[in-house]
């Protein structure tokens, strides 16, 4: 423990669970004056009694910002670098801070904050500023601080959601909870929308949460926004976009581990724009601006049979490889309709030259057939049919539009002896509304240009967005714009398909069949909904950042035990076998049974290790529909390995999803679940 440690530890031990302090976290983007930013800049100079101000920063100073706050009343305001733990531990600087009523931390790169600031005398000042009723502000880097949780960055590599939630513990999460613990149980994260962070700050929680059993919030502020805290855990919402709030409830489940994707179910999650008040402490909605409107709840629609459908985010043929290939191996000698648009060649020659499938029958789809009785014929007589190949402006042009083609369309989807697959942009139609424009300009959102349009209504009340956090272009169009279809739908269910992410929807129930989560956002406990007012030029239509309190969220990977049920809107446990032939004995101690691989591509084993010969007189796999896909009679050797190659008896290969072994032991039964992963 070095010289400063004891202290360090007394101060942290004296503080309440909220400090006396004021803390203003800014989401990133430019300040301006009569722009978003004087809302939260001018209370943090009021909250301070109007000074002294310092502008801090671990690399060169500011002149503009400090000129800012003098412009709402601060006697005086500095700028103050301290660029390395010598300058850290000069007790001149120390000074400087405590004699402060208000510290401001610029943007940047946290870990410098961290590495040059951490266990110093800098640190201990800002804790005692705090402490003793004064102002902190930060943005971007400086809100990322803030914390009683940080995310450091203390690698190379800034986390993107995409691996987050593949991996929420893979080495470049360093989340630490030993600088600046200013807010107990919050993590900050910024620039929130603009780069599709929700999906990073759910791992940053979920990983806390596991590593350290502390259910704490994660708080992600957009661009041009700000998040004002006082002593009592309320905070304000104010600028141009949202504060999103998410956290897990008394309902949630959680798996986060090392190497294994993301799952949780039943988080709470809130989008909260420019007047909404929230406490911290409380975790309640304290105040709401005027024209936020409070909903009550209405009956979801019921959802009609269906295809057994595979939706995939992504709108390249090997994103879908997957999919493809279970499709493939479902038709067998049957022909697949291949329903495309622009892009529907690469598709056939992906089908042909990697997948080597040879009865694909491929229909264009273009406006000169899209309303022929042939087209809607031939759609008809398919029991396979991918719909993939189509550009955002194919599906609006072609398969939105009334019609033929889409009519036949409807028919097989509604059909329960058809399989279908739909990729991209394509499966975006499923829903009963859908963005019309997510790949056009990166600020259509911004700047109100969002235009979203009627589906295809397969699953009412619900909302697709396809390729995630695919990549950086245009993802704030796709990941808010998600949250847009859902002002414009209230009660809906929104989904989030990654690029590389795979569902299947067979009997109403959404089965997560690829590594990457689906993000699930259910809407239907939603209490009070608004929309941003700011416009970022008078002659630009509002922001389209939606609001809301009361959502639940959940992230949803292959590897569970489960599925999520579209009309219950919740997430089942597999229970594989029927209720009334289960069985209440115990399993014998001495009984144990491995299975592997977990999840599984092709074959499976399953390898009994009991002590004593145990005769066995039933062994089955189920589906989660309760349906035996395999049965193996009368095993009962010591140490066996029986083998399932996972073809059904109808001669199919399995779909991805999960499975339930079911093995009767005289009076006993025993049930295990395990994943298909194609």
């Amino acid at each position: 423990m070095n010289r400063f440690s004891t202290l360090f530890i007394i101060l942290l031990s004296a503080a309440p669970l909220f400090s006396q302090g004021y803390l203003c976290v800014v989401g990133g983007g430019s300040e301006n004056y009569n722009n978003w930013s004087d809302i939260p800049y001018r209370w943090m100079v009021e909250k301070a009694d109007k000074g002294p101000v310092l502008v801090m920063h671990y690399s060169d100073g500011s002149s503009w910002l400090e000129n800012y706050f003098k412009s709402f009343g601060a006697q005086s305001a500095g700028s103050l670098v301290i660029s390395n733990r010598t300058a850290a531990d000069d007790s001149a600087n120390y000074k400087k801070i405590i004699a402060a009523k208000m510290v401001f931390l610029r943007g940047g790169g946290q870990e410098n904050y961290y590495n040059k600031w951490n266990d110093t005398l800098v640190e201990q000042a800002l804790i005692q500023l705090y402490q003793a009723g004064g102002v902190i502000g930060g943005t971007s880097a400086g809100l990322a601080v803030l914390g009683g949780v940080d995310y450091s960055a203390l690698t190379a590599r800034s986390v993107v959601s995409a691996s987050a939630l593949r991996n929420p513990f893979y080495n470049d999460v360093t989340l630490t909870g030993d600088f600046l613990p200013l807010v107990p149980g919050v993590i900050f994260d910024s620039h929130f929308t603009a780069r599709g962070r929700i999906g990073r700050l759910m791992a940053f929680v979920g990983h806390w949460n596991a590593a350290h059993n502390e259910n704490i919030i994660g708080i992600g502020v957009d661009e041009r926004t700000a998040f004002c805290i006082e002593p009592d855990g309320e905070g304000m919402v104010a600028g141009a976009g949202a504060a999103f709030i998410i956290h897990a409830s008394d309902q949630s489940t959680l798996q986060c581990e090392p190497n294994q994707p993301l799952f949780f179910t039943d988080w709470t999650l809130h989008a909260l724009t420019e007047g909404f008040r929230y406490n911290v402490r409380s975790r309640q909605l304290t105040g709401t601006p005027d024209g936020a409107q409070s909903v009550t709840p209405s009956t979801l629609p019921d959802i009609t049979d269906h295809a057994m459908l595979f939706l995939n985010g992504g709108k390249n043929p090997s994103d879908a490889r997957a999919s493809l290939q279970q499709i493939i191996a479902a038709a067998g000698d049957s022909t697949i309709l291949l329903l495309s648009g622009t892009d529907g060649t690469v598709f056939l020659a992906y089908l042909q030259s990697s997948l080597n499938a040879q009865n694909i029958d491929l229909l264009t789809l273009s406006t000169e057939n899209m309303d022929a009785p042939e087209t809607a014929d031939k759609i008809r007589a398919h029991n396979y049919i991918i719909v993939a190949g189509f550009t955002t402006n194919d599906c609006n042009t072609l398969l939105a539009q009334p019609g033929a083609a889409q009519d036949a369309l409807k028919d097989r989807c509604r059909s329960r002896d058809a399989t279908m697959l739909f990729s991209g942009p394509a499966a975006s139609l499923l829903g009963s509304n859908y963005l019309q424009n997510p790949d056009s300009a990166d600020d259509d959102l911004q700047e109100g240009r969002l235009s979203v349009a009627a589906g295809m209504d397969i699953f009412p009340n619900t909302s697709l967005m396809h390729l995630g956090f695919y990549y950086d272009d245009y993802i704030e169009n796709r990941v808010g714009g998600l949250f847009w279809l859902l002002y414009k739908n209230p009660f809906a269910l929104g989904l989030l398909l990654d690029g590389d992410c795979t569902i299947n929807i067979e009997d109403k129930r959404l089965i997560a069949s690829s590594p990457k989560p689906v993000i699930v956002v259910d809407a239907k406990t939603v209490s009070v909904y608004d929309t941003s007012d700011y416009r970022y030029r008078s002659y630009y239509q509002p922001r389209q950042t939606a609001a809301f309190y009361g959502a639940a969220i959940h992230c949803l990977p292959a590897n569970e035990e489960g599925y999520f049920d579209l009309e219950k809107r919740e997430w089942m446990k597999a229970t594989g076998v029927p209720a009334d032939k289960r069985s209440q004995n115990v399993i014998p101690d001495h009984f144990q049974l491995d299975i592997y691989p977990n999840p599984a591509l092709h074959e499976i084993h399953f390898q009994f290790n009991q002590a004593n010969p145990v005769r066995i007189t039933e062994l089955a796999i189920y589906n989660i529909r309760g349906q035996i896909v395999a049965q193996i009679s009368d095993p009962f050797l010591r140490g066996s390995v029986f083998t399932w190659d996972g073809i059904t008896p109808q001669g199919r290969r399995a779909a991805s999803g999960t499975y339930i072994l079911r093995c009767s032991i005289k009076n006993h039964l025993y049930e295990q679940t395990f994943v298909i992963v194609r």
